[in-house]
C-alpha cells in the first residue's frame, strides 16, 4: 500500500535559569504543539515526533562551565541567541559547535537589541529599523552556522519581540522581512526552507506565511497566559 503521511509534532520548550550550580540551571520543559496540516489516506495514522527546545548561548558562564553542553545532551533543537538581547559572535560560536555535537537542529532566536533588560522590555522600534535588526541578527547567526559546515532551521524571535508580534501583524511582518533579507544575503547558512516559530492561533503565523516561510505553532504548557493569548511577562 502506498500512502502519504504528514506529521504532528509537538515542540517542548524549556528555558535555562540563572542559578549559579549545575543542578539548579535546568528548568521544567513547557510543552508547545507545532501544528502541521495533516493530509493522510484513510487508514493512515499521522506520526507524533517530540521536539524539545531550548534558548541556548544567553549565558556565556554557562557556555565556560559545561552547563549548556549537559543541557543540549537532552533536547533536540537549539535557539542561538545572535546579539540583539544577548549573545556575541564568540558565544554563537560556541553553542553552534556544542549543538552540532549533540546533534542538535539549530535556529537562530534574534530579539530587541536591549541587552540592559535581556529584551525582556517592549520597544517601539519603526518596523524598517526593526527589520534591519532581525537580518543583522539572523545574518551573524547564519555566517556562523556555514563556518562550521552547518544551517540554521528555524528562527524565534525572543522575550518582548515575541510578545509584541503575537497580537501585531506588522511587528510580525517586520520579523519575516529581517529573515528574509538575512536569507537572500546568506542562503547557503539556511535550510532551503526555514521555519519561523510563534504562538499557535496568533496573528503573527499568518504575516509569516503571508511572506512565504513555513510555521511552528507553538504554547507553552508552565507559562500563565493573557486574557489577549500573550505570554504573561516573565517578570512576574
Amino acid at each position: 500500500m502506498v500512502f502519504r503521511r504528514a506529521q504532528t509534532s509537538i515542540l517542548c520548550h524549556t528555558r535555562m535559569h540563572r542559578q549559579s550550580t549545575l543542578s539548579h540551571h535546568f528548568s521544567v520543559p513547557s510543552f508547545s504543539v507545532l501544528s502541521v496540516l495533516n493530509s493522510f489516506l484513510s487508514g493512515c495514522h499521522p506520526m507524533h515526533h517530540i521536539d524539545l527546545n531550548c534558548d541556548m548561548g544567553e549565558l556565556p558562564e554557562a557556555i565556560a562551565d559545561g552547563t549548556q553542553e549537559v543541557l543540549l545532551r537532552s533536547i533536540t533543537s537549539a535557539n542561538v541567541a545572535c546579539g540583539g538581547h544577548a549573545g556575541n559572535a564568540q558565544t554563537m560560536r560556541a553553542t553552534v559547535e556544542q549543538a552540532l555535537r549533540a546533534g542538535v537542529a539549530l535556529g537562530a532566536h534574534p530579539g530587541y537589541p536591549d541587552r540592559a533588560n535581556f529584551g525582556r522590555v517592549e520597544l517601539n522600534m519603526p518596523p524598517e529599523a526593526l527589520a534591519d535588526s532581525v537580518c543583522e541578527q539572523v545574518r551573524a547567526c547564519a555566517e556562523i552556522a556555514v563556518a562550521c559546515s552547518a544551517q540554521l532551521v528555524h528562527v524565534k524571535p525572543h522575550g518582548a519581540l515575541y510578545n509584541q508580534a503575537v497580537k501585531d501583524r506588522a511587528l510580525a511582518a517586520a520579523i519575516a522581512a529581517g529573515v528574509a533579507k538575512a536569507r537572500s544575503e546568506c542562503s547557503s547558512g539556511f535550510i532551503p526552507l526555514p521555519v519561523l516559530v510563534g504562538l499557535a492561533g496568533s496573528p503573527m503565523l499568518d504575516a509569516f506565511r503571508q511572506a512565504g516561510f513555513s510555521v511552528a505553532a507553538e504554547a507553552f504548557a508552565d507559562r500563565r497566559y493573557e486574557p489577549d493569548g500573550r505570554g504573561s511577562s516573565m517578570t512576574r
